[in-house]
C-alpha cells in the first residue's frame, strides 16, 4: 500500500506541475493579446472617433427623413424608421469599435453616449425648426433619456454575451 501511494502522489505532483506550466503559459498569451491589443487602440483618437460617429448619425437620420417624405409616410412611420437606423447604428458601432478597432469598453461605452445623444439633441432641434408639433418638444426630454437606456441595455447584452474573453 505504501508503494501505491507513492506512485499516486508522483503522478499527482507530475499533473500539478504540468498544470502550473499551462497556466504560466496561458498568462503570458494572455499578456502579450493585451499589449497587442492596447497598441493597436493608441492608432485611434476618439475625439475622431465620436465626431464621425456624430456625423454619421445625423447623416443617416437626414436621408431616412428625407426617403420618408418623399415617399408620403406619416411621421410616426418616419420616427420609428429613424429609431431602426439608431440601433443599427449601435449595433454596428459596438462591434466595430471591440472587434476591429480594439478600443477597451470604458472608451466604446462614453465615445457611444456622448456622440449619439449629442446626435439625437441635434435632430430634436433639426425637428423642432421644421416640424413644430407639440410633441416635438417633448422628444426634447425624452429621446436622449431613451437612448442613453438603449445604449445600456445594448451595451449590457454585448458585454455578457460577446464581449466575453
Amino acid at each position: 500500500m505504501d508503494k501505491e501511494k507513492r506512485k499516486f502522489k508522483s503522478k499527482y505532483q507530475e499533473s500539478i506541475k504540468d498544470w502550473v506550466k499551462e497556466a504560466d503559459e496561458d498568462k503570458r498569451d494572455l499578456e502579450e493579446f493585451q499589449e497587442e491589443k492596447i497598441k493597436k487602440a493608441k492608432r485611434f483618437s476618439w475625439i475622431l472617433i465620436v465626431f464621425i460617429l456624430f456625423l454619421v448619425s445625423i447623416l443617416g437620420e437626414g436621408i431616412v427623413y428625407s426617403i420618408g417624405d418623399y415617399f408620403f409616410i406619416k411621421e410616426i412611420k418616419i420616427t420609428i424608421l429613424i429609431w431602426f437606423w439608431r440601433i443599427i447604428l449601435i449595433n454596428f458601432y459596438l462591434y466595430f469599435s471591440y472587434f476591429k478597432m480594439h478600443l477597451p469598453l470604458e472608451r466604446i461605452f462614453i465615445i457611444s453616449i456622448i456622440a449619439l445623444v449629442t446626435s439625437v439633441l441635434v435632430s430634436i432641434v433639426f425637428k423642432i425648426l421644421f416640424i413644430n408639433n407639440t410633441w416635438v418638444y417633448l422628444n426634447l426630454l425624452i429621446e436622449p433619456i431613451w437612448f442613453v437606456l438603449l445604449i445600456a441595455l445594448f451595451g449590457s447584452l454585448y458585454t455578457k454575451f460577446i464581449f466575453k474573453n
